[in-house]
């Protein structure tokens, strides 16, 4: 955690809880941040900041649309890129798209397998891969749940919109080998265990996340715990640093 006297303009991002059901309790994606990175050597949830490529896919819609996704997110404008790039970030990291093509359907993996890489290594853009596989958002199936702006004094700050989503079937996860080194499916529970053993390092907006979460044992009831979080509308978490966070030793209750 390096920390600044300047003042750093928070930059928009969108982060992605990715669940599905385990055996015993359901299970979220993690994945492991390579070290010279932002959060580096840290298990982490799929995300990363908007792009124009994100707000180019909002201007596409019509201005009905667009106030609709603006009204969920409480801004005045840009709310659908979030969505744009939390689709975009979760197959670019995870290799999951949330997409659907004119029936409707999700995309065959084999059909875009290679665009991937494409999108990881600067060769095509988010725009030009939806164009060319004919494909559309499905951000129906994202369910916005938290809102965080990283604290003051810290010298990398995001403004973090939290979505979550249900793994589609048919789909598996697994890291981009750039900037993620590492895919894990666990529980928010064993999550939790393990940051407080030090086996793993998750960073504490992550944790937090985790701890919300933790009680929660079927997909179907944590989705309805998003949405209905989303209905009542979601306040900003705008925390302070305290003297234990400086150190990197704060409690998580």
């Amino acid at each position: 955690m390096k920390i600044t006297d300047k003042h750093i303009e928070p930059l928009p991002s969108s982060t992605v809880l990715l669940v599905r059901q385990g055996k015993a309790e359901l299970e979220v994606l993690m994945m492991l941040r390579k070290k010279n990175t932002s959060f580096g050597s840290s298990y982490v949830f799929p995300g990363g900041v908007l792009e124009k490529t994100d707000t180019r896919e909002e201007e596409a819609l019509s201005l009905k649309e667009r106030n609709l996704f603006n009204e969920k997110l409480n801004l005045k404008t840009g709310g659908f890129a979030y969505y744009s790039a939390a689709i975009r970030e979760l197959y670019e990291e995870a290799g999951i798209l949330l997409a659907k093509d004119k029936k409707g359907n999700f995309p065959d993996y084999l059909d875009i397998k290679d665009y991937r890489n494409k999108l990881n290594y600067g060769e095509m853009n988010w725009n030009q891969f939806l164009k060319e596989t004919e494909l559309t958002l499905n951000h129906e199936r994202l369910i916005y749940f938290s809102f965080w702006i990283t604290p003051l004094r810290l010298t990398h700050r995001f403004t973090t919109r939290f979505f979550m989503t249900e793994m589609p079937a048919n789909q598996s996860a697994n890291h981009c080998g750039n900037e993620l080194i590492d895919t894990k499916w666990v529980s928010p529970r064993e999550a939790l265990i393990m940051r407080r053993k030090k086996e793993i390092n998750i960073p504490h907006p992550t944790a937090i996340s985790l701890m919300q979460i933790r009680e929660f044992k079927y997909t179907q009831d944590i989705l309805k715990w998003a949405s209905k979080k989303c209905d009542e509308g979601i306040p900003c978490y705008f925390p302070e640093l305290t003297a234990a966070e400086l150190r990197g030793d704060a409690p998580l209750e």
